[in-house]
């Protein structure tokens, strides 16, 4: 490992520990032979890390605690939001199926609505004759 990708690794996460242990063993093996790098890692340590481990952890008082708690429920919740806002995918594929059911409905009834051929080529009336004039006339 060289010099700048430890100096990259002692700046980022060497410190913070969120280095693999095979990174942190190349970086710990890189500074007992490089004096610069050692001493940048002294340095980040002493004025980054040192610091905070030095002061104690105070903790807020009961009455910060309450004043906190009440300026929380202060807040109104906010409103519900409307199922169709929620999920907007839901509603458009519902509506999509609700479309084509209705559109196979109105097929339906549109085929039951006109006269078949079948029917219009029968012969069991006396107005097959007729029928059968006016189909010749539509299709001549």
């Amino acid at each position: 490992m060289n010099c700048e990708q430890s100096q990259e690794m002692l700046l980022s996460d060497y410190h913070d520990g969120r280095l693999s242990a095979h990174q942190r063993r190349e970086i710990d093996q890189h500074l007992t032979v490089c004096p610069a790098c050692k001493l940048l890692s002294e340095r980040i340590y002493d004025q980054t890390i040192k610091p905070f481990n030095q002061t104690e952890h105070a903790m807020p008082d009961d009455f910060c605690w309450s004043q906190i708690k009440r300026r929380i429920a202060q807040v109104p919740a906010p409103a519900p939001k409307p199922f169709w806002l929620l999920r907007p995918a839901l509603v458009f594929s519902s509506l999509c199926v609700m479309l084509m059911i209705g559109g196979v409905i109105f097929k339906q009834y549109t085929i039951s609505q006109t006269p078949s051929i079948a029917y219009m080529l029968s012969s069991d009336t006396d107005t097959n004759d007729e029928v059968s004039a006016s189909i010749e006339e539509y299709f001549l």
